[in-house]
């Protein structure tokens, strides 16, 4: 029962994104891999409307649960009541070539936005690429690296008008509790830069 406190302290948030999903980044991302099978990770994160460092920020809380092996869902809520749910499906392809293919979709309950790509892992890196739905359609091409054990650095490119480079830094404080900050370059230089700080705490319902 202890292991489950964090579901059950997390369910009044989680519940109305079960109930009333809509359109969703969160399950999303250009990430191919998911969450290990009774895995459960909660992840508070706050977005900049704009460059400026102030209180203007995009509040968001999401969980991401892997269910089922290969396979994980994804609930979030900004709690101005914009909740969304998403899944993704995640296999390897060749396990000699470290080759993984992923296919998701948001909104999965009203008019699903696909995602699909290819990761592929490399002594110390991974480089990640796929085609997103939204935004009329983007493709994306990514690279990740772990700088030291702790330190995780991330760089991805989407395509469009509507796309952006995107830098990210990972830090694990612990090994359930993980930092992360990243800053968003548009395509287009009419639109504004911004930035994003996170803290996620992750946890193995299984043990």
């Amino acid at each position: 029962m202890a292991r489950l406190a964090p579901v059950l302290v997390a369910l009044p948030l989680l519940l109305p994104a079960l109930a009333g999903a809509q359109s969703s980044t969160m399950a999303g991302g250009p990430s191919f891999k998911v969450q290990k099978t009774d895995r459960i990770q909660f992840d508070y994160r706050q977005t900049s409307r704009s460059e400026a460092i102030d209180g203007r920020y995009v509040k968001n809380f999401q969980i991401v649960y892997g269910i089922y092996k290969d396979f994980e869902l994804a609930a979030d809520t900004d709690f101005d009541g914009n909740n969304r749910l998403g899944a993704k499906y995640s296999v390897l392809l060749d396990a000699k070539q470290k080759l993984r293919f992923g296919i998701g979709a948001n909104d999965i309950t009203e008019d699903p936005d696909v995602y699909l790509g290819l990761v592929k892992d490399f002594d110390g890196y991974e480089i990640h690429a796929g085609y997103l739905e939204s935004n009329d359609g983007q493709g994306f091409i990514g690279y990740r690296r772990r700088l030291t054990p702790e330190l995780r650095f991330t760089v991805d490119h989407s395509t469009g008008s509507r796309g952006r480079t995107a830098a990210r830094f990972d830090y694990a404080l612990t090994d359930h509790w993980l930092l992360d900050a990243r800053i968003y370059f548009p395509n287009d230089s009419a639109r504004d830069r911004t930035h994003r700080f996170g803290i996620t705490y992750a946890m193995d319902l299984g043990k």
